[in-house]
């Protein structure tokens, strides 16, 4: 039999059910509705070093903590460059810029004057959000240059050293000084570094080299120089203690038309061997080395070893001054340039004369030098006469560096001696000299050897020198020669040397009577007795009689 509590149990099993699937219903449908939780990714920063003109490949850097596939988006590009990925150069018009196919790489290239630090901002996105600005920092420095210099210096001479480095103005430059040199010192604030303070740092841009006493020749030291982000590798700073060979300028003459060889000369204290360096051409004329045109295009033109001269050829027709320059080097130093002076021109002419003139007087000359260049002339008188003086319209010529423009008609000058007139003296016949002069007198005596009144002769020789310029050329120099006398001179008298002298006496004279010696006789008579009262008396030399006569 059936009761009522079982038979309700067995309609309630159905209810129990559908409440336990609606619960489970329930329970799944709230999980499925639960939010996921997602980590963003994060940029990093990275930083690079480049020199001017050079490239560097960036990889931008993120981290996702969910492990997403990331896209990175550049939305700044830095100054100093140009930015590229793949080949498309990027500019500010299309930021921000995501990197096709989740690429993270991009090329910067530094240009050729840039210098600092420059900055690129970027992204990363992970499909659902950004990270944070990332930086990539970009450095554009250029590292210190060694520059190759030789630092010359004379013997005892001290010397300033610039270090030999070139870098960026803005940078800040270190120097350490690795050793010392072997031929001098290293003067800071005036003491000398010495191998216990190596290596040595110091931020000043010049030292003080002093060389050791007399040392001529090479020395050097060595260094590295640090911009606070690079260093160099190891330097030397090379010098050179030497003397610079010292060119002779040099002037030469060149006749139309013509040609000229001009010789170098130089002193080098180090006696070094020399060479010499053509630097410019002649405008009106040609140059030649050993043969070979000299030309624009060859300067500077270096002769060869023990060559010390060149070929000057004056252009046809051409008169006037003209020139070129040259250097002198031995194995270190150059020296300054010097002037080659060439003048085309032909020299004037003068002419030397003879003159004569009487104790007391003065005799005038016309000097007339000639130049067939029609140039106008001048003189001047290298010596002077001992004897006498040189006067121009009456004023002195004292001085033989001073010009006398030569008028057209010739120069008249005029010669005064300082010898005097012979005075009447007694005494016998014979030569006297001067005491201050070379001036020699021939006395013929009146009395013979009884004594009386005599005049004294002159004759005397002094003499000058003078030449001829145009202003570019001298001319030789020529000498007038002057003859101071008192002896007149005709063809039936001729002019005796001072050996010449009269050596016949009175008593002479009439011994040598007899009608064979009256011609003999009568030129005794004129010599002893009438030629002494004129003012002309010669010195003559006696006639010499047969001995028959005597």
């Amino acid at each position: 039999m059936k009761t009522p509590l079982a038979g309700r149990r067995r309609r309630r099993w159905p209810y129990l059910t559908v409440a336990v699937l609606a619960g489970l219903a329930a329970l799944s449908a709230s999980a499925e509705e639960e939010p996921v939780v997602n980590s963003l990714p994060v940029a990093s920063d990275v930083s690079y070093l480049l020199e001017p003109g050079t490239s560097v490949r960036v990889t931008l850097s993120a981290y996702d903590a969910d492990g997403d596939s990331l896209s990175y988006i550049i939305t700044a590009l830095p100054a100093g460059g140009t930015v590229t990925v793949g080949s498309v150069q990027l500019g500010n018009a299309l930021l921000p810029y995501t990197i096709p196919n989740n690429g993270r790489e991009l090329t910067y290239e530094a240009a050729t004057e840039a210098s600092g630090v420059f900055t690129l901002r970027f992204k990363a996105n992970d499909g659902t959000g950004d990270s944070n600005v990332g930086t990539v920092t970009l450095t554009v420095n250029r590292a210190p240059q060694p520059v190759d210099i030789l630092f010359i210096t004379e013997p005892n001479t001290d010397l300033t050293i610039e270090w030999p480095v070139t870098d960026a103005p803005t940078d800040k430059l270190t120097f350490t000084i690795l050793s010392l040199p072997g031929r001098g010192r290293i003067m800071l604030g005036g003491t000398p570094l010495t191998d216990d303070d190596l290596p040595y740092v110091t931020d000043r841009n010049s030292i003080l080299y002093t060389p050791d006493e007399d040392y001529h020749g090479p020395d050097s030291f060595a260094f590295v120089a640090n911009d606070g982000l690079t260093h160099t590798d190891t330097l030397f700073v090379r010098i050179e203690v030497n003397t610079a060979p010292v060119p002779d300028p040099v002037s030469v003459m060149v006749l139309p038309d013509g040609q000229a060889n001009i010789v170098f000369s130089s002193f080098d204290a180090d006696r070094d061997p020399v060479r010499y360096v053509i630097v410019s051409l002649p405008a009106h004329g040609i140059l030649t080395d050993q043969g070979a045109p000299i030309t624009e295009n060859s300067l500077p033109r270096e002769l060869g070893e023990g060559v010390g001269h060149v070929q000057y050829t004056v252009n046809m027709g051409y008169q006037g001054t003209d020139g070129f320059q040259y250097r002198v080097r031995d194995y270190i130093s150059f020296s300054d340039r010097v002037a080659v002076k060439i003048t085309v021109n032909t020299p004037p002419q003068a002419h030397g004369s003879s003159l004569r003139v009487a104790p007391g007087g003065t005799v005038e000359t016309v000097l007339s030098p000639t130049d067939e260049d029609g140039d106008a002339l001048s003189v001047r008188f290298p010596r002077l006469p001992e004897k006498g003086e040189l006067s121009i319209d009456g004023r002195p010529v004292s001085r033989t560096d001073t010009l006398y423009d030569v008028p057209a008609s010739g120069l008249v000058i005029a010669y005064t001696p300082n010898v005097p007139e012979p005075p009447e003296e007694e005494g016998d016949a014979g030569e006297a000299a001067d005491d201050d002069s070379s001036t020699k007198t021939t006395v013929a005596n009146r009395g013979g050897e009884r004594g009386g009144p005599s005049l004294r002769s002159v004759d005397d020789q002094d003499s000058f020198t003078w030449l001829a310029t145009d202003g570019k050329e001298d001319s030789d120099t020529v000498t007038v020669s002057i003859r101071i006398t008192d002896q007149a001179e005709t063809p039936d008298n001729p002019t005796f040397d001072g050996d010449d002298v009269l050596s016949s006496t009175p008593s002479t004279a009439v011994g040598a009577c007899g009608a064979a010696g009256a011609a003999e006789l009568l030129m005794l008579a004129f010599t002893l007795f009438i030629a002494p009262r004129t003012r002309y008396f010669r010195k003559i030399r006696a006639p010499s009689l047969p001995e028959s006569y005597i």
